[in-house]
């Protein structure tokens, strides 16, 4: 029977000194059992670095390894004709052929030996479409499919359920170049003058909107033409509504 309690003294005891020992390698609860290999304790894990400042000069710590820090992350960390590629700066190019389709080495960097701001940029018989000097005769002549806006009575506010339709527009300007009449309409009601201004004040409304979505006010001309001409003749509230409106006029 002592010899049992004996033999179970003899675990208890090596059980208890397993127990002071700590976690085994690489777990661990403090810094000091991490030290004879040279590491520190990271979320119970031993670990070469917790931060930057446990790696050497030109390394960072990322996931717990020192790594060599990159020389940039970004163009802009380079100086001269140099991008960043893979953590270092290089020059993008010494030749076209290692541009891609269409691209041009020049001064070490690919660039769009066609890409231009305006017309001057490009070479004589070109001109600038879309950001790039283009031979006019391929530029697609198809008319664009302009809305017609309409109108409230007496009223000049575009309705919220127009604005969208305007987009096309200048969808189609961005696409296409060119300039375009806003034309306002107003119906028969009240006098040939008033109605004149009326139409006035429609076109200027959407002539603002279109500006404000980006379209240069150069490309858009305002004019009336009152309740001269209406899109249906009728003295209805159908003819009326259609008769209240805005339309688009494309110029040569």
């Amino acid at each position: 029977m002592r010899r049992f309690a004996l033999l179970f003294a003899v675990i208890g005891l090596a059980l208890g000194l397993s127990a002071c020992g700590g976690p085994k390698y690489p777990n661990c609860d403090k810094d000091s059992q991490c030290a004879e290999q040279g590491e520190v304790c990271v979320n119970g894990t031993c670990q070469q670095c917790r931060d930057d400042s446990n790696c050497e000069d030109g390394e960072q710590c990322v996931g717990g390894r020192c790594e060599v820090k990159p020389e940039c992350t970004r163009d802009a960390d380079c100086s001269g004709n140099q991008i960043c590629r893979s953590g270092k700066c290089q020059l993008e190019c010494e030749s076209d052929a290692e541009c891609g389709t269409g691209l041009a080495c020049e001064n070490n960097r690919c660039v769009d030996p066609l890409a231009c701001s305006g017309d001057g940029d490009c070479e004589a018989g070109f001109v600038c479409h879309m950001g790039r000097c283009t031979d006019p005769t391929t530029i697609a002549t198809e008319r664009c499919d302009y809305p017609t806006v309409e109108f409230d009575f007496n009223r000049a506010k575009l309705r919220s359920s127009v604005r969208d339709g305007l987009q096309s527009v200048v969808d189609c300007l961005q696409q296409k170049g060119g300039r375009i009449i806003i034309e306002g309409h107003a119906d028969e009601r009240g006098t040939e003058e008033y109605n004149l201004a009326l139409g006035e004040r429609r076109a200027r409304s959407v002539r603002d909107y279109l500006v404000r979505l980006g379209v240069s006010s150069s490309k858009l001309t305002v004019t009336s033409k009152g309740e001269t001409e209406p899109l249906v003749d009728a003295s209805t509230e159908s003819a009326w509504q259609q008769n209240r409106r805005v339309e688009f006029i494309e110029r040569q």
